[in-house]
């Protein structure tokens, strides 16, 4: 569990907050270019968000975990305790901003004009369901106690 909190949030979650502020950041600097600019700002900005909230419970999740792995596996299976908390903050926050992410994706990816248009419909298409299948995935996983 630890490791792949850590690994979430202090690999993951930056490198892809840090992509998804680029593609902000080229949406901003040409809005026409793009059939929903406005919903692929407000997904991606949410999920810039949730991201960088992620990354913070990690922070905290790190500060408040027992130094070894042992008593970090007693701890995490007795304890209520801010540790555990912190790690289930990020999960949830990582998990939606996935979500967000590939919903801005497919926002972006909407055909504008007449270039490309049924392979940008595919692409966007794949990238909502991607989103749809992330969020049953999370559902699934947590009805079976398998994601923390």
């Amino acid at each position: 569990m630890a490791d792949a909190v850590d690994s979430a949030t202090g690999v993951a979650a930056p490198l892809l907050g840090g992509f998804t502020l680029t593609l902000i950041g080229l949406i901003v600097s040409g809005p026409e270019d793009f059939r929903w600019a406005g919903w692929a700002l407000l997904l991606l900005t949410l999920a810039v968000l949730l991201f960088v909230t992620c990354v913070q419970a990690g922070f905290w999740a790190r500060r408040s975990r027992p130094e070894s792995f042992v008593q970090l596996a007693e701890y995490y299976a007795t304890s209520t305790g801010s540790y555990r908390i912190w790690v289930r903050v990020a999960s949830d926050t990582y998990d939606t901003a996935i979500v967000l992410l590939f919903c801005g994706l497919g926002a972006v990816l909407a055909p504008v004009g007449q270039r490309d248009v049924g392979l940008r419909w595919v692409a966007s298409g794949m990238c909502f369901a991607a989103a749809v299948a992330e969020v049953v995935w999370h559902f699934v996983a947590r009805r079976r106690g398998r994601a923390q």
